[in-house]
């Protein structure tokens, strides 16, 4: 003790301080850079991938539990009807989605992907538009596997795909293609000819900007 005693006053003066600091920092920690980010995400998406709580529409709704966002309105509109008209607005939702995911930093998107409603919509979208352009005559060759989908709905999906494998692995993807298989309606067919009739066969080079 009598050594520090001996130590410049301004020396001492700045250890107090540095340590003062760093017990201010440990006991509330500023942000994270990436933590900024999810919370901006978070917020763009409000309403549109989570539900905003604080909006008139969520607060005069009754029934909270069965309150849907946006997403969910789309997509079962999308599904229900099954055209280019009932699916434009799921799908406007989609590329607006994967635009505020790219706005993440690199370092960040582990956080963001990690989100399990994140997840999940990637995946029901994947899962569902390839569910749009299934039809099971499409085997014997008598339709296209594209049904009414267009050059920018497949774009869009492969946009998606590319997202989900890049982010989750392709080994994870398989999976879920292998899930997306099992789903789609088709008698006595094996595996391999609903992967070669559906557009999960379809190459995306031909699609890429």
């Amino acid at each position: 003790m009598s050594e520090l005693y001996k130590l410049p006053k301004i020396f001492i003066a700045f250890l107090a301080m540095g340590g003062t600091i760093a017990l201010l920092l440990m006991g509330d920690p500023p942000h994270a850079f990436c933590d900024t980010q999810v919370e901006h995400f978070k917020e763009v998406q409000k309403g549109k991938t989570y539900k905003d709580t604080n909006s008139k529409d969520y607060k005069s709704y009754k029934d909270k539990k069965n309150y849907k966002t946006h997403k969910e309105r789309t997509k079962e509109n999308c599904e229900s009807q099954n055209s280019s008209g009932a699916c434009y607005d799921y799908f406007s939702y989609l590329r607006q989605f994967l635009k505020d995911l790219q706005l993440l930093s690199h370092e960040c998107r582990d956080q963001i992907f990690n989100d399990t409603k994140v997840k999940k919509s990637l995946e029901e979208a994947l899962a569902l538009i390839t569910a749009l352009a299934w039809r099971q005559e499409v085997i014997y060759g008598r339709v296209t596997k594209f049904n009414w989908l267009k050059p920018n709905h497949m774009a869009l999906f492969c946009d998606l795909k590319k997202s989900y494998i890049l982010q989750y692995g392709r080994t994870q993807y398989q999976s879920l293609e292998a899930s997306i298989l099992q789903q789609l309606p088709a008698e006595k067919i094996n595996k391999e000819m609903i992967l070669k009739g559906s557009i999960l066969s379809e190459s995306c080079l031909k699609y890429q900007i």
